[in-house]
């Protein structure tokens, strides 16, 4: 984000905006700077959701249903939905023009947040649990500038799309660090047992 705000060559405001959004409201269409940040975050949540649900169903295939397999395939499942949401404008554009209000379909999510937690509680605090306490924060902070100053204003544009950014890191590294370490810790005695 450091990068974006000291680089001299474009606008920052379109650089943080969904791209639709930035080709729809910028003075002249399109660039391919457009949505930079907000791209850059959708790529982490997809790939956070399919490391997950590929970790997480292997694990489920070889040892059945645990504390790890239901973490990781609810955090693939939720991490995907919402990817997909923030790539097509699901909760802004897409809902409201079936007649699901934005605020309805933003407390389903909290609810499917709420969910997750409650099936993968014991394994996220066996965890770097506040890392991800801290993207929730990042993100609640996001949604709450998104529903009360919705603006275009450069100053809430940054506010909003930098929260959602470090959120979105935050998650992505939570679910990332965990995975690894759970697939590292499966492997290595598996491993000693082949060479030993």
């Amino acid at each position: 984000m450091a990068a974006v705000f000291l680089q001299p060559f474009a606008e920052t405001k379109w650089m943080f905006l969904d791209p639709l959004a930035a080709a729809e409201m910028a003075p002249e269409c399109c660039h391919v700077y457009y949505g930079f940040i907000s791209n850059i975050g959708l790529v982490f949540w997809i790939g956070t959701a399919a490391v997950c649900l590929v970790v997480g169903l292997a694990f489920w295939l070889v040892s059945g249903a645990d504390r790890f397999t239901r973490f990781a395939i609810s955090a693939g499942c939720l991490s995907g939905w919402i990817g997909l949401d923030d790539m097509f404008l699901v909760h802004e554009k897409v809902m409201p023009k079936l007649g699901v209000p934005q605020e309805l379909v933003m407390v389903i999510y909290l609810v499917l947040a709420a969910l997750y937690v409650a099936v993968s509680w014991r394994f996220i605090f066996a965890q770097r649990w506040w890392i991800l306490v801290l993207g929730a924060a990042a993100l609640g902070l996001s949604m709450f500038v998104d529903q009360f100053f919705h603006s275009v204003d450069a100053g809430i544009v940054y506010l909003e799309d930098s929260a959602k950014f470090f959120g979105i890191m935050c998650w992505s590294t939570f679910h990332l660090l965990a995975t690894f370490e759970h697939l590292c810790a499966r492997i290595r005695p598996t491993a000693t047992r082949a060479t030993g």
